[in-house]
């Protein structure tokens, strides 16, 4: 192929040119490259494009990556151990470095976007958030034109120019739960130990966090189409994703309705959730089902306070966006649009209450995790991920 000579040669003529990933992007090429490069000749625009088109490593040598997200729940605490435990000496032996940004108490999308804008501006080469809500958009998109890749974790903004996107298609996980309270409410049958002919489910949610809402709908329309007509369901239930309101407003759920047979969780703090089941005395009558295989959320099951789970957090779940994005900043390697956890990605993906020995192997996993992983402990997550 011959030298890109003017400014109408494409951007991909350059990239395929100088042996570089096209996946790199028109705007991060232009925004690590400077646009006035464009009208220079071929012989000077050699040697600056490609200083510009791959990130540069910081003074120690590592290149740097922020890993932004919030502590409200288990969910996020443990994510945090992963990413200390797993993540981090993994990405070190990559020449990569990575730091934990705690950007909010709650699922805040200002204060993530502030954290976006702060990584930005601290000069970090690549960026992991959890990407809770839609207006993080402009955030993210500033980073983006800054040459910066970013990566949604958990959740996505999917309308954003982020480059790839990791975690559980929130719809899809939501059908499936919807699968496992059907199941659970004719296997354990429920109605027939209630003495009822009818009965109502609930749908704990947080009506202000997009992605969890997803779950919600998912679970509502697959609900819909597979549920008996004698099992309806009662409009949402707001938790805010909050671990003293799902308790609280599990038990009220459960002495106003007496006719319950089933309560969905779409939020984190399922642990809340089947403390209250227990705490009603209806591990035999209510159904709990939730997502994400935590310890807390083990050790409820293992007294029958959820149902089952879908595991949609597996240990080790940090580790393909972090491979990926030290891929994308050593070698310009584009990753995939999207990874889900689901049954695709995960060994076991459906987990019962009933399933005693899975589970008690599972909490030996996380207390490995909790109590030494100091060389990244590559076993446990070969155990978790296909």
């Amino acid at each position: 192929m011959n030298a890109p000579t003017n400014d109408n040669d494409t951007l991909d003529g350059f990239t395929d040119w100088l042996g570089l990933d096209r996946g790199l992007g028109r705007r991060r090429f232009l925004a690590r490259m400077g646009k006035s490069m464009l009208a220079v000749s071929a012989v000077g625009v050699v040697p600056s494009v490609l200083s510009a088109c791959a990130a540069s490593p910081s003074a120690d040598g590592k290149y740097r990556v922020a890993f932004i997200i919030f502590l409200n729940n288990p969910y996020w605490k443990q994510t945090k151990v992963q990413v200390e435990k797993l993540l981090r000496p993994r990405l070190e032996r990559q020449g990569v470095s990575v730091d934990v940004v705690n950007a909010a108490a709650s699922a805040d999308a200002v204060g993530l976007s502030k954290a976006i804008d702060s990584a930005v501006s601290q000069h970090y080469d690549g960026i992991i958030v959890a990407g809770i809500a839609p207006s993080m958009k402009p955030s993210i998109d500033r980073a983006v034109d800054k040459g910066i890749p970013v990566f949604t974790f958990c959740c996505d903004v999917a309308d954003s120019d982020r480059d790839a996107f990791y975690g559980p298609d929130n719809r899809t996980i939501g059908a499936d739960a919807a699968k496992l309270m059907i199941e659970g409410i004719q296997k354990e049958k429920v109605l027939e130990k209630l003495g009822l002919t009818s009965g109502v489910v609930g749908i704990e949610t947080a009506l202000g966090v997009e992605s969890l809402l997803d779950r919600a709908e998912g679970f509502k329309e697959e609900f819909e189409k597979i549920a008996p007509p004698n099992i309806t369901l009662l409009d949402y239930i707001d938790v805010q994703d909050d671990a003293k309101l799902v308790y609280s407003k599990s038990l009220s759920t459960m002495t106003a309705h007496p006719d319950l047979v089933g309560l969905y969780l779409s939020t984190g703090s399922q642990y809340a959730l089947g403390n209250a089941i227990i705490a009603a005395g209806k591990t035999d009558s209510v159904i709990g089902v939730a997502h994400e295989v935590f310890e807390d959320t083990l050790r409820v099951m293992l007294k029958d306070g959820i149902w089952a789970v879908t595991n949609d957090a597996p240990i080790g779940q940090v580790i393909p966006p972090g491979d990926d994005m030290a891929a994308m900043l050593t070698k310009n390697k584009k990753p995939a649009q999207e990874f889900n956890y689901s049954g695709d990605a995960v060994k076991h993906y459906l987990v019962y209450a009933s399933e005693r020995s899975w589970i008690s192997e599972e909490l030996d996993r996380w207390d490995e995790l909790f109590n030494g992983c100091e060389d990244g402990c590559d076993d446990l997550v070969a155990a978790e991920l296909k």
